[in-house]
């Protein structure tokens, strides 16, 4: 009994695939090769951020340094600055490079503190005004523990 099991079994797999269709297909490939510049910013520093402990979700934004919730104070921050980017129309940010811990669907780049609790921090909205200067929003997540952050962004912009 268990050899004609077993020729049963085999005797399906063959005819599964004895059926199988040839196919043919066409597809259209295309590329537009675009030359850039290769631009240098000096860092965007959030500072020294001072936050209660425990703290409750947290945000500074580096566009004016205005913190949100458990953020007490935030001493010798600063914008960064791109030079050799001059335009009245703006900045547009049009792709992001490869970086570590960036998130290719949101554009928010996370900093992993090494903590055991694997706790994140992030920055996103970032742009890039007319005159050059870079910024963005600082995310902190409840009950942070005291870190450094640091990380480098890569972008790529039309202006």
């Amino acid at each position: 009994m268990r050899k004609y099991f077993l020729l049963s079994a085999v005797a399906l797999m063959i005819s599964g695939t004895a059926n199988a269709d040839n196919a043919s297909l066409t597809a259209e490939v295309y590329a537009k090769i675009e030359h850039v510049n290769q631009i240098t910013c000096s860092p965007l520093d959030f500072g020294t951020i001072y936050l209660k402990k425990n703290n409750a979700e947290s945000v500074l934004s580096a566009s004016d340094f205005t913190p949100s919730g458990d953020i007490i104070s935030v001493f010798g921050g600063s914008a960064g600055y791109c030079s050799g980017i001059s335009s009245e129309d703006g900045v547009n940010i049009v792709g992001w490079g490869r970086t570590e811990g960036m998130d290719d669907q949101s554009g928010k780049f996370y900093f992993l503190t090494g903590n055991s609790d694997e706790e994140y921090a992030y920055i996103d909205n970032i742009s890039i005004n007319s005159d050059g200067y870079i910024w963005a929003d600082l995310h902190i997540p409840a009950n942070f523990p005291t870190a450094t952050l640091d990380t480098t962004i890569s972008l790529t912009v039309t202006y």
